[in-house]
């Protein structure tokens, strides 16, 4: 799961797995998360697709927040 905070205070939760081919998101550019492996991205707010070769979006979980601690709803 990859957890991103677009905004203060505003958190998002994804599939962390590109929807190209699979590969783990590992680097952050800007408002993007990004692919290595072949160089897809995906916005950190909505995780639409921003460059291919991915042509679907992340996978969107919901996030309840309760104080400081984060909760993933799979």
């Amino acid at each position: 799961v990859l957890i991103t905070q677009p905004k203060a205070g505003t958190f998002r939760a994804f599939s962390a797995a590109c929807t190209h081919q699979g590969q783990l998101l590992s680097l952050v550019q800007g408002t993007n998360v990004v692919c290595e492996a072949h160089g897809a991205s995906f916005n950190t707010d909505s995780g639409k697709v921003t460059r291919p070769p991915a042509s679907m979006p992340l996978k969107k979980y919901t996030i309840t927040k309760t104080g400081t601690t984060l909760y993933i709803n799979a």
